[in-house]
């Protein structure tokens, strides 16, 4: 019996002119199918190709994403440690100023009450501006990571996005094609056949 891919050989049939025999069907049919199972490997080996280049593109575009994440956190790092030394000069400065006033205040005060008054002012007056300065300061550094989140959380939606599209594509070719290699070809040999 022949293999499905092989042409069927035979004893020499009278053939009646303008006619086909039912052997030149089969080996016409065959001769079909074998084709068609090289377009659907040659396809299949395609469809691999494109999910291969789509994976490495997501596996790209991932790690890019993780890239920019990290490049993000490593500059607000930067800015609270910046922000900190700051905070801290602030500090120093606050204090280095209060123990001054302190001093002057001490030696004035027996004498000069309304001096010392005005001192205590000029150090509340001092003391609320670095206040000022650094709720500012904490306000627009809040603003900055705000932003930053946004940026990285629109980045791996377009990323996620552009992955599934490119997945639901390949897959709807492929069925389109498997839908074709089973509908009108099989159709064909049942007509044929009965």
């Amino acid at each position: 019996m022949a293999k499905k891919d092989e042409l069927v050989e035979s004893k020499p049939i009278k053939k009646v002119p303008g006619k086909k025999s039912v052997r030149d069907f089969q080996n016409e049919i065959r001769a079909e199918e074998v084709k068609m199972q090289g377009y659907g490997k040659k396809f299949d080996a395609k469809v691999n190709g494109l999910k291969n280049d789509w994976q490495k593109h997501a596996r790209d575009s991932k790690e890019a994403g993780k890239k920019m994440i990290g490049e993000g956190i490593t500059r607000m790092k930067e800015k609270v440690g910046n922000y900190n030394n700051e905070i801290l000069n602030q500090k120093k400065e606050n204090k280095a100023a209060i123990s001054k006033m302190k001093g002057s205040v001490n030696s004035l005060k027996n004498d000069w009450k309304e001096h010392g008054k005005s001192l205590k002012k000029a150090a509340t007056q001092m003391r609320n501006q670095g206040i000022n300065r650094m709720r500012e300061k904490v306000r627009g550094f809040n603003n900055e990571i705000s932003n930053q989140k946004k940026e990285n959380r629109a980045a791996i939606s377009r990323m996620k996005g552009d992955v599934g599209l490119f997945v639901s594509e390949i897959d709807g070719k492929r069925k389109d094609f498997q839908s074709y290699a089973r509908g009108p070809f099989q159709s064909y040999i049942k007509a044929f056949w009965g």
